[in-house]
Order: structure tokens, then sequence, then C-alpha cells
């Protein structure tokens, strides 16, 4: 146990929460008035109010064959079709030309204006487009004579066609438009909708091409474009989809008096199977050939921008209310209310499946082509809640609450989200995305370029999604009006799961020479949350006075775990193999394999929480922040590795991506290998909370600041991430052959709680008796662990005089329980007086850590006369119960006078800390061997650290020469039970090296510490 205090003033009274729990209770009152308002129902209806129905099955059923037999000698079109299915338990639609379901213009005062919607569906909705092709395909025996001869300088483009399938279980539009030059509401205005989906919607598309199928089979085919380009097929499917919404214009003036309000509101519940399904064999090119059928030559063939995509959705709803106006009088506590609620209980699921995404040139050689592969994608997306809900309220002039001093006008947002079903799961497999060339074992490839760039594989799962805003602009003043948000997620059972399956991304060519291979700038990524939310209240005008912001939001996961995977095999110039064994050889050969990057992330909860207010002066404006994410049980991962099946185990078992080229022989050339990334990113609770008031003049008042609350609770479930990933080239080296693998990185973070807390409060002038209150508490009970195994390739030499380097590559992992950046920032130009600026950080851990990197570099030759060169990698491991950064930052132009700073850091830890870090050579070898002219390993690094508890404490107060009065206290009380070990090693050597061997400047460190705090306090002058 270790306490560090310094104290020249006094602790931190508990009474300074209170405020924090008083304001909470505030807007939980003040929405249980709005909910009474809506409760007393509708009065008059003078909008539409349909009501739905649907119980029986709707299918409908597509497909179609669009194919063009014959490529002829000069141009050959296939665009701009189109094959699709649609079916809809129930649609509301506007009405043709309408904007909105309900418009009222050019009256001065719209009486009960109503828009409701409501829809059931109980029967089974389905739509299927399957047996579907458009292209050109000249194969098969009935094409034969239309295609015979040779095609010189040919053209063919398979361009902007779509093959889709649709279906939804509920959709409608309840949106209502006010307008008038100058408006009085006095009565409340409402739009509403009310969805059920109690059956199976399911969408499934089936394609066996999309592209082009060429068979030559006689003459000579030189010359030729074929063009694939911005062609889709897409699956949509969608249990319940609303618009609901009131948009209010008066570019004179508007009122919303005391018995007047704009109310929207959407509740929408999903039960059932929402399934969406998307089946491609080929997107792009195949070239058809036999030993005695002609070889393209001298030809282009591209394959860009394309798209297979899946996507399913429980419930999907926009609710927003937007007013715009000269001016604005509120004469209400409550004038604008936008209100959603969604329950999803079924099944979610979305899968995309592609075969070729790309060009696949069998023909027995290829000489002189250009293969480009280059923007398609392929994804999936799944969630069982998504929503937008918002409120704006925009004035060219003023806005204004009740002129009687008492409560302020809020408008206000609320979100409620349940996910109670069997899961959520997204899920995109590829077997070939890029260029394959010459697969015959007699043939060969000459003078080929081969480029796959900015291409995109994504599986994206979310169990509920929430995007929520509201904001106030005036260009003058606004006064006592503020904005209220709440938003309530709560995860009860089933998994969410996203999965990326890439068999091979990148060139492939079996025996090639004098060609190039560039494979750069792709994504793999998979990204899984069981909860995530997006909150901002953003007020801005001139002179702001009694103008509060509020965001309070609550997420709870009590079961169900949380997965992202990135499944890949082979990514750059990938093998072609015999069995087991690679045979495919490259004579000089220029292979670039940059900037691709492999991504997972995982998580349980993410919550940002922005509050914003800026004007030229404040006076009593201030922002509040309610961050509280339980988290019961439930396990979160993320993995990037190779999942290889092992029968009969029923589970994968990772083993190594290989990132890179792969081959039998390189012979001449070079291989570059750069700028490649892998990384890991597994979490329970991620919090981003900021507030931040900003003033032109001054900021006054004691209900100005800021206070800011963060509670983070993970009671069970492990956080684990993991990366098993090969940079660089395998092979048999000769011929004077340059392999350079540098500025590649592997990574893996876990966390169980992690938040960033920031409070800003920056006056132009004086800044007068704010309110500036942080508090994090945060406790963590599962274990927490990142891996990542990284092997740095560089084949094996054969009297190869080619040099190689091995440069500044990084494999880290980072595993903390409990991770905590909280900052505290005060800038008045001239004078600040009154202030109580509190920080409190607590943080316990229970949980076991472990974080484990592994790198490993080995470089072999027999009779090599290449320099070798290994420099500057870095193999980092971190492990932490308990991190936390707090820092109090107040500065003024001239005095600081009466005012307090107190910040106090609790941390606890009582599980067993380990990290582990070892820069390898292949087991039993030496890091170099061979007869290499030169041997340099220098600079490389290995880190291990582990912390039971860390802190960083700041407290740093700017003042004039002799105008700082300030009551500062600073305490930081860590208590420690659990076992810290770090340990790290390596084998940086060489051996059987002929000449110039160099070993210089390589740093191997452990750290372990129990406690560790460093606190500072600087109370200085300009």
């Amino acid at each position: 146990m270790s306490r560090h205090t310094t104290s020249p003033s006094r602790r931190l009274p508990r009474h300074h929460l209170a405020p924090l729990a008083a304001a909470v209770a505030l807007l939980s009152a003040a929405l249980g008035a709005q909910a009474q308002i809506i409760s007393a129902g509708p009065p008059s209806v003078i909008g539409p109010t349909p009501s739905q129905s649907s119980s029986g099955p709707i299918t409908a059923n597509g497909g179609a064959n669009l194919v063009l037999g014959t490529l002829d000698p000069v141009t050959t079109n296939n665009s701009n079709n189109s094959i699709g299915a649609s079916a809809h338990g129930n649609e509301h639609q506007l009405a043709p030309g309408a904007t909105e379901a309900l418009s009222i213009t050019s009256q001065a005062g719209a009486v009960n204006p109503v828009v409701a919607a409501t829809q059931l569906v109980t029967g089974a909705v389905t739509a299927n487009t399957t047996n579907s092709t458009i292209g050109i395909d000249t194969t098969g025996a009935v094409n034969a004579l239309a295609n015979a001869g040779s095609r010189i300088g040919a053209t063919a483009n398979v361009s902007g066609n779509e093959v889709s399938s649709q279906a939804t279980g509920n959709s409608d539009v309840a949106t209502m438009a006010i307008s008038a030059p100058t408006l009085v509401l006095a009565t409340p205005a409402i739009a509403g909708s009310a969805q059920t989906a109690a059956s199976n919607i399911s969408a499934n598309t089936a394609v066996r091409l999309l592209g082009a199928s060429i068979q030559p089979r006689s003459g000579s085919w030189t010359d030729l474009t074929i063009n694939v380009s911005g062609n889709a097929a897409d699956t949509n499917a969608t249990a319940n989809q609303s618009k609901a919404g009131i948009s209010v214009t008066a570019p004179a003036d508007l009122t919303i008096s005391a018995s007047g309000a704009l109310i929207s509101g959407a509740t929408q519940q999903q039960a059932g199977t929402t399934r969406a399904i998307s089946t491609v064999d080929t997107l792009g090119t195949l070239i058809q050939g036999t030993l005695i059928s002609p070889s393209p030559s001298d030809s282009s063939f591209n394959t860009s921008g394309n798209q297979a995509t899946a996507s399913a959705q429980g419930n999907q709803q926009s609710n927003q209310i937007a007013v715009a106006a000269g001016s604005v009088q509120l004469d209400g506590t409550l004038p604008a209310f936008a209100n959603t609620i969604q329950t999803a209980s079924g099944s979610t699921q979305a899968q995309s499946v592609v075969g070729t995404l790309g060009v696949s040139n069998g023909s027995t050689n290829s000489s002189g082509n250009q293969y480009i592969v280059n923007g398609n994608t392929a994804g999936s997306s799944a969630s069982g809640n998504a929503g937008s809900t918002g409120v704006s309220v925009l004035a060219d002039s003023n806005i204004s609450g009740p002129a009687a001093m008492g409560p302020e006008a809020i408008v206000t947002v609320g979100n409620t989200q349940t996910f109670a079903g069997t899961g959520v799961s997204a899920l995109t497999k590829v077997t070939l995305l890029g260029s394959s060339m010459a697969p015959s074992p007699l043939g060969n490839s000459s003078g080929d370029t081969q480029t796959i760039s900015g291409n995109k594989v994504y599986a994206s799962a979310q169990g509920s999604d929430a995007t929520n805003t509201a904001t106030l602009q005036a260009s003058s003043g606004i006064d006592n009006t503020g904005a209220a948000m709440t938003n309530l997620q709560n995860h009860v059972s089933g998994n969410v799961s996203a999965t990326t399956e890439v068999t091979a991304l990148g060139s492939r060519a079996l025996f090639s020479q004098d060609g190039s291979q560039t494979v750069t700038g792709n994504s793999l990524q998979a990204t899984a949350q069981s909860t995530r939310a997006s909150n901002a209240v953003s007020i801005t005008g001139g002179a702001l006075d009694f103008t509060p912001a509020a965001i309070v939001n609550t997420q709870t996961h009590t079961a169900g775990n949380t997965s992202a995977t990135v499944d890949v095999a082979q990514l750059g110039s990938v093998r072609t193999t015999l069995g087991p064994l690679p045979i495919n050889t490259f004579t000089r050969d220029q292979q670039t394999v940059s900037g691709n990057t492999l991504t997972a992330v995982a998580s349980s909860q993410t919550a940002s929480n922005q509050a914003a207010i800026s004007g030229s002066s404040l006076d009593n404006a201030g922002a509040l922040i309610a961050n509280a994410q339980t988290h019961v049980s439930g396990n979160v991962s993320a993995t990037v590795a190779n999942l290889n099946q092992v029968s009969p185990a029923p589970t994968p078992s990772p083993i190594m991506t290989m990132v890179g080229v792969g081959a039998l022989s390189l012979s001449g050339g070079q291989s570059v290998v750069s700028g490649n990334n892998a990384s890991a990113d597994a979490n329970i609770n991620l919090a981003a909370n900021s507030a931040a008031l900003k003033s032109d003049t001054s900021m006054n008042g004691a209900g100005s600041g800021a206070i800011l609350g963060n509670v983070q609770d993970a009671q069970g479930g492990n956080a684990s991430s993991l990366v098993q990933v090969d940079f660089g080239v395998s092979g048999l080296r000769s011929g004077g052959h340059e392999a350079i693998v540098s500025d590649n990185s592997a990574s893996a973070s876990a966390s169980q709680n992690q938040a960033i807390n920031a409070i800003s409060l920056k006056a132009g002038t004086n800044l007068v008796a704010p309110t500036l209150q942080l508090g994090s508490d945060q406790k963590a009970a599962g274990n927490t662990s990142a891996t990542v195994t990284t092997n740095l390739l560089t084949g094996t030499g054969a009297g190869n005089s080619g040099a190689t380097t091995v440069s500044d590559n990084q494999a880290s992992t980072s595993a903390r329980a409990n991770v905590a950046n909280n900052v505290l920032a005060l800038d008045s130009v001239t004078a600040s007086g009154g202030l109580a600026g509190v920080l409190s950080n607590v943080q316990a851990n229970g949980g076991q850590v472990n974080a484990n990197t592994t790198m490993t570099i080995g470089v072999q030759g027999a009779l090599d006369t290449g320099a070798v060169t290994v420099s500057g990698n870095a193999v980092d491991a971190l492990g932490a119960g308990n991190a936390a950064l707090n820092s109090i930052n107040a500065a003024a132009g001239t005095a600081f006078n009466g005012n307090s700073a107190n910040l106090l850091n609790t941390q606890t830890n009582n599980g067993a800390i380990t990290a582990t870090a070892a820069l390898n050579a292949p087991a039993g070898q030496p890091m170099v061997s061979g007869g290499a002219s030169g041997s340099n390993l220098l600079n490389n690094t290995v880190t291990a650290t582990a912390y039971g508890n860390n802190a960083v404490n700041q407290i740093n107060i700017v003042a004039l020469p002799g105008q700082l009065v300030a009551s500062t206290n600073l305490t930081s009380t860590q208590i420690n039970t659990g076992a810290v070990t770090a340990t790290a090693g390596g084998n940086i050597s060489s051996g059987g090296v002929s000449t110039g061997n160099n070993i210089s400047g390589n740093r191997i460190s452990a750290v372990a510490v129990g406690n560790n705090s460093v606190s500072s306090m600087t109370l200085g002058v300009k």
C-alpha cells in the first residue's frame, strides 16, 4: 500500500457530490412530466392516421438471366440493368409529390395537428431474387461458333447493373411540416409511429455471375479491354422502419405557448427472425482456358467499384423535430419532445458470401496484361435496434424561454432501447478478392501488372445503436432555455458477433517473370457492439442567460457474448499450392504489399456524451453529464488470425495470417512488405464524456460551469484480444532478390472499463464562481488479456546477393482493467474568482490481467553475400490493474483569487498482473545465419511493463505575480494486493556471418511495480 498526499489546504467535502445527484433527479422528473403530456392523448385529428395490419404470408420471387453470349470484335455492352424482388407487410408512403405526411402552410396558428401511424405484421414476409446472371458469358457449346476467331482491340463493359432483394415488415412515414411567416402554436402538434413485427422477415439474393465470363477459342486475343464496374448485389431485410418528426418554419416570429408543444414519438417492437443473405459466385471477370486455346495478351482487365452487401435490421427509425424561425418564444417548460422506444426480442442475421471478386485468368499463359481490382466492397451489417432522435431550434435572432423567473424551457430528447433476443450476427465471406492468373502447370506469366488496391471487406453487428442530438442556435441571445437528453439502453440476452472471413486477398501468379504485383490500401474490418450511443447537446448564441445542457446516459448489459473476428489466410502476393506445398515462382518481379489494414473491434457498451455551450457571454449557463454503464456478464473478444477448422474439434483453432509475399522461389527482383497493420481491440465499457463551455467575454453565476459524473461497473465477463500474423516474404531467394520488411505493426488491446472525461471552461474576460466537478468511478471483476504473436519472414537465401532489411516493425499489447483520463481545464483571459474545482477518480480491479507479445525474426541463408539489417524493431507489453491520468489546469490572465482546486485519486488492485515481451529468433537458430557479407542488429527494443496501480496526478495553476491566491489539495491513495510480474527476453544474435558483424543499441527491459504514482502541483506565475 502506498499513499501520496500533497495538501496545502483541505480535502474534498462529501457534499460536493450532491449537485450531481440532484440534477439527475430533476432531469428524470422533467421527462416524467413530458410523458404525462403525451399520455393525455391527441385532441382532434386533422392529419393522416393510417392503421395497417398484415397477417398472411407476403412473398416476392424474382430472378432472371440478362446475358450476352457473344463478345463482339469491337464493343460489347451490358449495362444499367436491374433484377429485383421487393416484399412488404405494411407500407405507408407519401402521396406523389409530397414531402411530408401532413403539411400546414400560411396559418397563423394550427389547431391540434396530429399525424399518427400504426402498423402490425404477423405473417412472414419474404423476398427472393435467385438464379440470376447479368453480364457477358461466352462459355458453352452453344456460343462456340459466334465466338470463334480473333478478338483484337475488343472492348467489353458490364457496368451499373444491380441484383437486389428487399423485405420489410413495416414501413411508414409520420412527418408533419408547419410553416407561416408568423406562427403561434397554442395547442400540441403531435407526430407518432407505432410498429410491431411479430413474424420472420427474410431477403435472399443469389447471383451466379455479375460480370464477364470469356472463353477464347481460336485466333489472336490481344489488346482487349474488359471492364466490370459499378455493379451491385444487395440484400436488405428490415422488420420495422419508420420516419417520424415535425418541421416548423416561421421566417418572422414563432411562439409556442405554455399550452402548446411539439411532440414526436416512435415505438417499435420486433420479434421473430430478420435475415438477409447475399450470395455471388463471381463478381468480376473469368477467363476460361484450355491447353490449346489462345491466351489473352497485352490486355486490360478492370474490376472496380462493385459491391456485394447484406443488411438486416430489427428496428430502424428516424425521429426529428426541427424548428427554424426569425425569433423563437417558448412560454412553456417543455416545448419540444422527441422520444423513441425500441424493443427487439428476435434474431437478426446478415450474411454476404462471394466466391471471386476480381479477375481470374485461367488461360495457359498471360503476357503483358494489366489486372486492376480497385475500390470494391463486400460487406454485411446487422442490428437489433438502430435510431436517430433529435430536436433542433434555430433562430435568426433570439430564443427566449418563460418570462417569469422559474424553470427554464427545456427541449428534450429521449431514447429507450432494449435487446432481449437470441442474437445479432454479421458474416462476410470471400474466397478470392483480387486477381489470379495462369494456374496451368504448363503456363507462365510475363510482364504482367497486377494492382489490387482500396478494396474493403467488412462485417458489422450491433445489438442497439442510438444517435441522439439536441441543438439550440441563435444569432443573438438565448435566455431561460435549455436542452436535456436521456438515453437508456438494455441488452438483456443474446450474442453479438461480426465475422469477416477471406481466404485470399491480393494477386496470384503461378510462374511470373518481369512483372509486378501491388497490393495496397485494402481494408478488412469486423466490428461488434452490443450497445452504442452517441449523445450530443449543443447551445450556441450571443448572450446566454440561464441555458442549461444535460445528458443522462444509462447502459446495462445483462448477458450475452460480443465478438469480432477477422479471419484471413493470405493477404498480398499469395501462394499457389499443390496440396500443402507452394509451387509459384517469381523471376525479376517487383512486389509491393503496403498500407493494408486488418481490424477487429469488439465492445459491450460504448457511449459518447458531448455537451457544448458557446456564446458571447455566459450567465448561469451550465452543463451536466451523467454516464452509467453496468456489465453483468458476457465475454468480449476481438481476433485477427487464420482460423483453421481442426477436426474433430467443433471450434476453430487460430493459426497465423500471412501478410506479404508467399512463393516457392524468388529470383532477382524486389519484395517490399511495408506499412501494414493488424489490430484487435476488445473493451467491455467505453465512454468519452466532454463538457465544454466557452464565452467570448465573461462567464458568471453559480449556475455556470459543469458537472460530469462517470460510473462504469464490469461485474463479470472477460475481455480478450488476439492477433496472430506473419509479415514478410516466404520462399527460396536467389539471384540478387531484395527483401524489405518495414513499418508493419501488430497490436492488441483490451480493457474492462475505459473512459475519457473532460471539462473545459474558457472565458474571454472574467470567470466568476463557476461550478466545476468531475467524478469517475470504475470497477472491474473479470479477466483482461491481450496477445500478439508475429513472425517477420525473409525467406531462405540460396547464394543470394540481394540485401535483406527488417526495420521499424512493431508488436504491442496493452491489457488494462480500468483506464481513465480525467481533465479539468480552466482558462480566463483576465481574472478568475470563486472557483471550486473538484476532480475525483476511483478505480478497483479484482480480475487477472495478462499482456503477452512475441515477435520472431529469422534471416537464413546459405552462401549468401547480401547485407542484412535488422533495426528499430519494437516489442512492447503493458499490463495494469488500474491506470489514470488526472489533471487540473487553470490559467488566469491577471488574478486567480478565492479559488480552490481539489484532486483525489483512489486505486485498488487485487488481481494478478502479468506482462511478457519477447523478440526471438527461430527455434535453435540465431536471428541471422548464413554467409551474409554484413549483419547489422541495431536499436531493437523489448519492453515489458506491469503495474498494479498507475497514476499521474497534476495540478497546474498560473496567474500574474502577486495575484495568485488558491486553496489546493492533491491526494492519491493506492492499494495493491495482487502479484505483479513483468518478463522481457529475446535472442538477438548472428551466426555463420562471414564479415561485418554489428550488434549495437539493442535494449531489453522489464519493469514491475505494485503502485506507481507521479503527482505534481505547480502554482506559478506568467
